[in-house]
Parts: structure tokens; C-alpha cells; sequence
């Protein structure tokens, strides 16, 4: 579905402001705003790449949502989603099913399923992405966790 300028001149802005994060999830790219919402790309085409912090717009067009780069006016679709963002109380120390990860926001989360990798140090800096797949610093293991204590 290409857009057109007409669809933008029709369609809701919702927010302008900068991307304050980006990063690859399962292979697919999540933005963080400058507002702290968080939103996963919808499509696949390749977008340029536009530096650090750029200044976007999201729109609401004919029902979905659109983030445009306004440096250079490529756009994507967008949905929501919910990131928990925080670290490790403790040294990361490596994935194993039914572990405890206790984090410094109060949360501690127990992994359900995915890999058993124990051995991966790391600072443990930690995105907890739709309240059910753990995402630990750059690593590529993806475990589901559960809420065990925490809000």
C-alpha cells in the first residue's frame, strides 16, 4: 500500500518528536519515541538509515499507523508494543529454563521456555517485550517469561 501526500494531509498527526531508541527484536525493528511509547514495524521494505535521534511524525491513516522520517520522508508501518526496560539485580550469568531474573525495577521473571545457556556474562540490561519474551542485552536467545513478583 504506497501512501501519498494526499493520505498524509488527510490523516490524523499524532505525535512529532524524535526516535529515541531503535533496536532489533526477533528481526524485526522497535522504536522508542522521545514520549517513551514503544512501536514495532508492521512491514518489511527497506528503509535508509536517517542517524541518531531522528525527527519522525506518526500519523493514523485510513485506520493504521504510519512513522515518517521527516529527513527524508521514508515511512513505515507501525503497531504498538509494550518494552519493559531495566537490568539485572545481579550479574547476567546465562539463560536456563526456570530461572529466576530478579530486576531493578522490583519485577523478577521466570523464563518458561527458550534456550538453555548458561555461561553468557553480561552487564544484564534487559527488555521484557509484550509481558512474555525477554531480551538480554545483544544476545540472540529469546526466552518466554512469565511475571513472578512485580507489577
Amino acid at each position: 500500500m504506497g501512501l501519498t501526500y494526499d493520505d498524509f494531509k488527510n490523516g490524523q498527526k499524532l505525535f512529532r518528536g524524535k526516535i529515541s531508541d531503535r533496536f532489533y527484536f526477533n528481526g524485526t525493528e522497535i522504536f522508542k519515541l522521545s514520549s517513551n511509547e514503544y512501536f514495532i514495524r508492521s512491514d518489511r521494505h527497506i528503509l535508509q538509515p536517517v542517524g541518531f535521534n531522528p525527527d519522525i511524525e506518526v500519523f493514523r491513516i485510513q485506520g493504521r499507523l504510519v512513522l515518517v522520517f521527516l529527513d527524508n520522508h521514508y515511512y513505515t508501518f507501525i503497531e504498538p508494543i509494550e518494552v519493559i526496560e531495566s537490568q539485572t539485580v545481579n550479574q547476567f550469568d546465562g539463560f536456563e529454563p526456570n530461572k529466576i531474573y530478579n530486576l531493578r525495577n522490583g519485577q523478577a521473571w521466570q523464563q518458561i521456555s527458550g534456550p538453555n545457556a548458561p555461561n553468557h556474562i553480561s552487564a544484564g540490561y534487559v527488555k521484557i517485550i509484550n509481558n512474555e519474551t525477554m531480551m538480554v542485552d545483544n544476545w540472540n536467545f529469546y526466552p518466554n517469561v512469565t511475571l513472578v513478583n512485580g507489577y
